[in-house]
């Protein structure tokens, strides 16, 4: 078997924030196919001036949504303008784009573009944000919501 070169393109995202479904930037993905729940590695953090991030460290578990994109040329290229990625300097960004292995509710591992804080800047994150202990944004805005101003 012979190889052309191309790589094919990865056209699974993994949210875990505003980007999965119900939320407000999740019509930015446009049309797409499926979307199951699933988890991968890291640590969640919710910094109070914007949304959460997810650092590529730790033991912990991220929830989130698998979202199978159809257009994901496009569609990348909209979030990086959304979150200013650019390749080129990671200890300036807020956000990387990188793959990363995710696992489905079924069991299976399946490699999704993932948004991660940069390592460089992970010290700032856990001094000025609020671990999210049990790795899921949904269910700390449920929380915070109905525990009132007090824990906000």
């Amino acid at each position: 078997m012979t190889s052309t070169g191309k790589q094919k393109m990865i056209d699974c995202l993994f949210a875990y924030g505003p980007l999965m479904p119900g939320f407000i930037h999740f019509p930015l993905l446009g049309e797409v196919g499926a979307v199951e729940p699933a988890r991968c590695t890291g640590q969640l953090f919710h910094l109070d001036y914007r949304w959460p991030v997810l650092l590529d460290a730790g033991e912990g578990t991220v929830q989130g949504q698998l979202i199978k994109l159809r257009y994901p040329r496009d569609v990348l290229k909209t979030i990086d303008d959304l979150k200013g990625f650019t390749e080129y300097d990671p200890a300036t960004l807020d956000d990387l784009r990188i793959v990363k292995d995710v696992q489905t509710a079924a069991g299976d591992t399946v490699q999704a573009y993932c948004y991660v804080f940069p390592a460089e800047r992970a010290e700032f994150v856990k001094r000025v944000g609020r671990l999210i202990e049990d790795g899921s944004w949904q269910r700390f805005l449920v929380a915070r919501e109905y525990l009132g101003s007090a824990q906000k």
